[in-house]
Parts: structure tokens; C-alpha cells; sequence
């Protein structure tokens, strides 16, 4: 909660003051990376399955919408307000670093810096999240073909276990020799 705070007194502030504006509004655009979080959030609220058709797609899709626009919205973005307020600064000085207060100059980069360092830290998380679930939904999809083929490659089963008919590859590896 500690980077909401600071996030809604940075923004406030540069929206507020005749200072800043164009860095406020850049600061903001992090918040377009809460839509799929958010999607997150509602989907382990509500306990939709995660590994069950549609459903599983459309988690996996939201996970890569997560991990792309966070990508871009906080690891790519705060790097780049560096960039550009570093730019202004020695660029034009008069008309930004010195029209600063020792408030803006010092509260501005400390939080921004908090920002991306806090981001590149979930950025990992999330990274792993996507990972897992592409693991999970592709491990799934596998296993279920298997299953579905071992079972059809199995004899109807009258009650009794017969220790002749051997594994059940041995008898998919003949079910796909016979059928080729």
C-alpha cells in the first residue's frame, strides 16, 4: 500500500501545481498495466477454473495482456521518465530543474525510483505466474490427449485386470501400428 500512497502524492502534486504536468501524466500511465491485474484479481475471487476450456485461453491470454503491458507500462516507462526528465534538465534548466522546489527535485526521482524498483520485482512474479500457467495449459492439453488415447487404445474392461495384455503404451504403440 506503502507505493499507493506515494504514487497518489506524486501524481496529485504534479497535477496540482503548475510544475510537472507532462511527468504526472507520464507517472500515470503505470495504471493502464492494473487492467489485466485486476482480470487476475476478479478471476481468483470469483474461483473460475483456470485449466478448463475456454476458461484456460482466456486466462492464458490475460496473463500474456498482463505481462505485455506491464512490460511496457512500468519496466519500460519509469526508465524512460528518467530519460526524459534527465533530458529537460540539461537541456533546459531554466524552465524545469530550476523552477523546482528541493521537494519536487528530491520527491519526484526518489518515488519514480521506488516505482521501478518495486516493478521490476512484481515484473518477475509475473513473469512466473505466465510461465506456469503456458506450463500448466500446455501440460494439460498434453496429458488429456494421452489420457483420452490411453483409454481408447484400452480393451472394454469386464471387471477383471488381465496381466497379459502388458502396458498401456505397448497397446497405443499397436492401436497406432494397426491404424497406419
Amino acid at each position: 500500500m506503502l507505493h499507493h500512497g506515494l504514487s497518489v502524492l506524486l501524481f496529485g502534486y504534479g497535477v496540482f501545481t503548475p510544475r510537472m504536468h507532462f511527468f504526472a501524466s507520464l507517472d500515470c500511465l503505470c495504471e493502464v498495466a492494473t487492467i489485466p491485474l485486476n482480470n487476475l484479481h476478479l478471476w481468483q475471487a470469483f474461483r473460475l477454473p483456470k485449466t478448463e476450456r475456454p476458461l484456460k485461453y482466456l486466462y492464458i491470454g490475460n496473463g500474456l495482456l498482463l505481462w505485455t503491458m506491464y512490460l511496457v507500462f512500468r519496466v519500460i516507462l519509469f526508465p524512460m521518465w528518467f530519460v526524459y526528465y534527465v533530458h529537460d534538465i540539461y537541456l533546459r534548466p531554466e524552465i524545469s530543474w530550476n523552477t523546482l522546489n528541493g521537494f519536487e527535485k528530491v520527491f519526484s526521482w526518489s518515488v519514480n525510483l521506488f516505482l521501478l524498483v518495486i516493478s521490476f520485482i512484481w515484473f518477475r512474479e509475473i513473469n512466473k505466474g505466465l510461465l506456469k500457467a503456458l506450463r500448466r495449459g500446455s501440460n494439460r492439453a498434453s496429458d488429456e490427449a494421452t489420457s483420452k488415447c490411453l483409454d481408447q487404445a484400452q480393451p472394454p474392461s469386464n471387471g477383471r485386470q488381465n496381466s497379459s495384455n502388458g502396458n498401456a503404451n505397448d497397446k497405443l504403440r499397436q492401436r497406432h501400428a494397426i491404424q497406419k
